[in-house]
């Protein structure tokens, strides 16, 4: 996850005219074990965009389901 990130979609998106909720993004679970207050804030507000939210090869980290729990996502993809 990256702070800037959240910035660059809003601005890729804002040119799309489909729905945002029909995009989901997926981020893999290690990624968001890195770092996971960034990645709690940098997920939240991507949802405020509108798109979905998934997490790739949760179970191959380290995370618990609690902490995936305080995440904002839709889905889980379980490996």
């Amino acid at each position: 996850t990256s702070p800037r990130l959240t910035d660059h979609l809003a601005r890729t998106f804002a040119h799309w005219h489909h729905a945002l909720a029909r995009i989901t993004l997926e981020v893999t679970e290690s990624a968001l074990m890195e770092d996971p207050e960034e990645a709690l804030a940098t997920l939240n507000k991507l949802r405020a965009l509108g798109v979905t939210l998934s997490v790739d090869d949760v179970g191959t980290g380290y995370s618990s389901l609690s902490q995936l729990r305080q995440m904002p996502v839709q889905k889980l993809k379980i490996d």
